[in-house]
């Protein structure tokens, strides 16, 4: 938006002034520009109400027509004015200046928002640098595998919510918050395997596991004899051709029948074993490799026939599915169980410190955001009202002495003219501070885009003043007196 210059108002006036006087001086006068036709100006309360013409009308105290006779009694009401006037707008530009270096400064802009959200995604590499340390060992992978897993939703959410963020919209602040309690349940389920093995560490808990292992013995060599068995059954099935030996048949199907109640039994040991507390998920997941054989197994018993290999592939695949679940039980023990060495004590030590460090790192880190959101950003809301309303107080205190310029009838059409821009500006002014909102400059452009208006209207002031000194024999030397 192209502003008016204020600062070169009065060099205006009497550089225009000088050049009618100078073309007179030479030439017949010119006719000089019509005045525009002068504004009514508003109500206000510091001084007496004006009478009001009909749009069009000329009004008894309008700027003499151009070439038209004007009273000498005009020439000091000129001079007064002038004087007056171009003090007012002198100050006038002096304001805006201050506001734009006001503008300009404050910490509530857009750009101050950006940075602080860039302030957080810097601050939060200390925390992902924190968990990169931590030590890599079987004994903590599980465990730093999920604290990693968390510093990176978190890192990533803040860098969304840095580069999504809009004035006034609430939904980015939103997602990054509601991002934070996955990364919370991660951070959680890493702290409960930080306990688990301190626990399983004790002498108490070794010799629960202990005992766990010498009961699940007995039930792993089963288990293999009975894949083994399962092997050789295959190897040795009977065709099912006319011919073929149907003693064989029977007792493939007999053996078959076998197999199928040794997976039952095997079940029904894997269920009453001793499931210590540590190892719950592990001993889990041997219940499920037990369940699923013994289900396989039943299935298979009840529908195969000599001959059908679909039914023996669907068993296979359920057999693969079972070994699975017993290799990750037995690692899971076996995580649990390396925790009472020596050398993994110490590595759990070392695990746990990093490990509040951490907590206590992502704690400030949290604190930290959390008391900025709570507030609404590095804005300081109370200091930016009271600011705005000082400036409201000092431009009031401006609009008071264009109220008192003089009102004498030759040039009361200019005094309405910078009355109606004062007060225009003013409410504009006024509506800026009621309506502001921090981090959005709409509030100031709404302020700003009125100036374009309001200089109009103060140039129509400038060039009637023009007028009236040229007719008035007004010189610059005069008001400079």
């Amino acid at each position: 938006m192209k502003r008016f210059s204020l600062r070169r108002l009065v060099p205006f006036a009497a550089a225009a002034l000088a050049v009618v006087l100078l073309a007179g001086s030479c030439q017949p006068t010119a006719p000089a520009a019509q005045t525009p036709a002068p504004l009514s100006a508003p109500n206000r309360q510091t001084a007496p109400p004006l009478p009001v013409a009909a749009p069009g009308a000329v009004q008894p105290n309008a700027v003499p027509a151009p070439g038209a006779p004007t009273s000498d009694a005009s020439r000091p009401a000129a001079i007064e004015f002038a004087r007056s006037f171009n003090v007012l707008n002198r100050d006038w530009e002096t304001y805006r200046r201050s506001y734009d270096e006001w503008r300009q400064k404050n910490a509530c802009g857009e750009p101050a928002m950006g940075e602080s959200l860039g302030a957080f995604v810097a601050n939060f590499q200390k925390i992902k640098k924190v968990v990169a340390e931590l030590p890599e060992a079987q004994l903590s992978r599980e465990v730093v595998e999920r604290l990693v897993e968390a510093v990176e939703k978190e890192e990533s959410a803040l860098a969304e919510l840095r580069t999504s963020w809009k004035p006034g919209d609430e939904s980015a602040f939103q997602k990054y918050e509601a991002a934070r309690f996955v990364t919370d349940r991660l951070r959680r389920q890493a702290a409960q395997g930080i306990d688990d093995l301190a626990v399983a560490s004790q002498a108490t808990s070794q010799a629960e596991i202990d005992k766990y292992r010498q009961a699940l013995a007995p039930i792993d060599r089963d288990w293999d004899a009975l894949n083994n068995s399962f092997d050789s059954w295959r190897r040795t099935l009977p065709g099912n051709d006319k011919g073929g030996d149907k003693d064989a048949q029977k007792a493939a199907t007999d053996t078959l029948e076998k197999l199928a109640s040794s997976a039952k039994g095997i079940f029904d040991r894997v269920l009453a074993l001793p499931r210590p507390v540590l190892i719950q998920k592990a001993a889990d997941l041997l219940v499920a490799a037990a369940e699923k054989q013994n289900a396989a197994y039943g299935k298979l018993a009840a529908g195969w026939k000599p001959g059908d290999d679909t039914s023996v592939a669907a068993f296979d695949k359920d057999r693969a599915e079972v070994g699975r679940l017993r290799r990750d039980s037995t690692l899971g023990v076996d995580a649990i169980a390396v925790a009472g060495t020596t050398d993994n004590k110490t590595l759990l030590a070392r695990l746990t410190g990093q490990h509040e460090q951490l907590g206590k790192a992502w704690s400030d880190f949290r604190v930290q955001y959390d008391t900025w959101r709570s507030k609404g950003g590095d804005c300081d809301r109370n200091s930016m009202r009271q600011q705005m309303g000082e400036r409201v107080t000092s431009f009031h205190a401006l609009a008071l002495r264009a109220y008192a310029l003089p009102q004498s009838a030759a040039v009361r059409p200019l005094a309405d003219l910078i009355t109606q821009a004062t007060e225009r500006e003013e409410a504009a002014l006024r509506q800026l501070r009621d309506s502001w909102k921090p981090y959005d400059s709409s509030f100031f452009q709404a302020y700003e885009k009125e100036w374009a208006a309001i200089d109009r209207v103060r140039r129509q002031a400038a060039a009637g003043l023009t007028d009236l000194m040229q007719k008035s024999n007004v010189s610059a030397a005069d008001i400079a007196q």
